[in-house]
């Protein structure tokens, strides 16, 4: 199993400026993913959150725009999904938790908690990357699974 920067931990609600970016665009009165774009960077700055929001922007047959997702849904589920954490349980197959070097979602202190549910855990740190550790920096994300899948 490959992880890619969560540990199996509860976390406090933190993604109200996505939410609150997501809920600012009208999807179905949109033209464009440029006009998406431009509504979604007055709240978030980090261009590569943005792009990856964008990801989840689709031409419907009618060809107006739709998102991906439900974002009623998430809005409304996301408190008690994001608080609840990981049910206890053991895996014991090989396991690579893969963190980034500025985020904050695999710390140090994680690491009893990980190695307890998952005894044959590797954690490895992909440098110059935040929580999407795949995006920015492909490279050494790709190495670590690559190394870990040829053991």
């Amino acid at each position: 199993m490959i992880i890619a920067d969560i540990a199996p931990k509860s976390y406090p609600p933190h993604h109200e400026d996505i939410f609150n970016a997501l809920s600012a665009v009208n999807i179905e009165t949109v033209e464009n993913r440029k006009d998406v774009q431009i509504a979604l960077e007055h709240y978030i700055k980090e261009p590569g959150v943005v792009q990856f929001l964008l990801k989840n922007v689709y031409i419907k047959e009618d060809r107006s725009l739709g998102w991906r997702f439900n974002l009623d849904v998430l809005k409304g589920k996301y408190t008690s999904f994001i608080t609840v954490g990981v049910k206890s349980g053991i895996f014991k197959g090989p396991t690579l938790f893969l963190a980034g070097e500025k985020s904050q979602y695999i710390l140090p202190e994680d690491k009893a908690t990980i190695e307890k549910q998952f005894p044959k855990a590797i954690i490895k740190t992909i440098p110059n990357a935040g929580h999407w550790v795949q995006a920015e920096n492909p490279q050494a994300f790709d190495a670590f699974v690559a190394e870990f899948l040829n053991q």
